[in-house]
This record gives C-alpha cells, structure tokens and sequence, in this order.
C-alpha cells in the first residue's frame, strides 16, 4: 500500500497481507475483491518502509476515501 510518493526515486509504504490481524493499527479491506485483491486483506498501518518506486512490480487494487481516512487517522496517532 503506497502511503506516499514523495517523486523524489522513493515511496512510503505499508504492509497489506491476507493473514488477518485485528489490533487498532490494522484495516480490513471489506471489499476486498472490488479492491482489486485476489484474498481477503488487512492494512498493516504501522508496518511502514521506505522503498526505491522501482521496487514496485504492479499495481493490486485501489482503496476507498473511507479507507484513506482511516489510514490517517492511525498514522496520525502513531506519532502521538
């Protein structure tokens, strides 16, 4: 998941996986499938790296604003 392109070589991400966690940091996708994702997925928002763009092979799927808000909102509170 693309948190940031910065158009500087390099991006912010975060991890999305199929293995499903639920703690406070973490998005289950709902609609999954509509999002472009072969399996049911949670957002790691908390699980962040920095990465060269060229690093990234495809694109998967897109997420909703609903999700988007969600992402900041704990982004926002990690740095509390």
């Amino acid at each position: 998941m693309i948190i940031n392109d910065f158009n500087d070589g390099d991006i912010i991400v975060c991890r999305v996986t199929s293995q499903i966690y639920k703690t406070k940091n973490d998005i289950y996708i709902e609609n999954w499938e509509k999002s472009g994702l072969r399996l049911p997925s949670v957002i790691r928002v908390h699980k962040l790296a920095t990465l060269e763009k060229d690093m990234v092979e495809m694109v998967m799927g897109k997420i909703g604003d609903s999700t988007k808000n969600q992402i900041k909102d704990i982004i926002s509170r990690l740095t509390e």
